[in-house]
């Protein structure tokens, strides 16, 4: 009765936990999974549309592992633009990790954000995954689906803008919530409207983490359009010092 209670109890957290707290949240992830699904190579298809409820449902995974309090927030982002890290295109950030672990050390690598990593660590068990259909492993296909979901989830984090700054809620230009209004409630608002997607890249995972988030943050950085209100409406950005992007880092849940 206990141990029921205690598995009763965290289905009911995980399910009502705020998706702000996750990044596109769990409507835009699982959007973007099936999209993704349906522009996969025509030889790998069948298996991901045979398996595909299970996938969708397996990328917001990594949201469900913070919401009960296991530490996964800092695979989740890259702060560029951290003194740290000197000007853009961040050169004082090694690429290998064990350098960037051994120059920073693991509480101030964790703050600045370990998304590359995690992603070239996830894309390492998808690809062990399916070799494991070599061996005849008994695991392989719930392997393949999961790590298929989880894998694509830190993709999908790269490509949030607001994952790739060190002004991630517009807390150093005035504009704090941005970050929410974003990733969850912009595209919960025109999630209806027809999106048509153009022909997919794929560079290497291990990389597309690092090399999507300084595309992004330059982008953000040089847009004259960086504010986003709570209609959806997309307006100039405010005007700001030079030194506003120097501040103290502080991550949002």
């Amino acid at each position: 009765m206990g141990k029921a209670l205690v598995a009763l109890c965290t289905i009911v957290f995980v399910t009502a936990a705020p998706p702000s707290a996750s990044a596109w949240g769990f409507a835009g992830h699982r959007y973007i999974m099936g999209r993704a699904l349906d522009l996969l190579p025509a030889e790998m298809r069948p298996f991901f549309q045979h398996f595909r409820d299970e996938v969708i449902v397996r990328s917001t995974d990594p949201d469900t592992w913070r919401n009960v309090g296991w530490e996964d927030d800092p695979n989740h982002f890259v702060d560029f633009g951290d003194p740290l890290l000197g000007p853009f295109p961040f050169t004082a950030l090694p690429r290998e990790y064990g350098a960037a672990l051994e120059k920073f050390g693991m509480p101030a690598l964790k703050r600045l954000g370990l998304l590359p990593w995690r992603e070239a660590e996830e894309f390492g068990n998808l690809r062990r995954a399916f070799e494991g259909f070599a061996t005849n492993s008994p695991y392989a296909t719930s392997d393949v689906v999961l790590f298929a979901g989880v894998a694509a989830h830190y993709v999908q984090d790269a490509h949030q803008p607001f994952h790739a700054s060190n002004n991630f809620d517009g807390q150093l230009t005035g504009q704090r919530g941005i970050h929410a209004r974003f990733e969850r409630d912009l595209f919960e608002r025109f999630e209806a409207h027809p999106m048509r997607a153009g022909q997919v890249q794929h560079p290497e995972l291990q990389t597309l983490g690092r090399t999507r988030g300084l595309e992004l943050h330059h982008a953000i950085e040089a847009s004259p359009e960086g504010s986003i209100d709570s209609a959806g409406r997309v307006g100039r950005r405010r005007p700001r010092s030079r030194g506003c992007c120097r501040g103290p880092v502080r991550r949002i849940g």
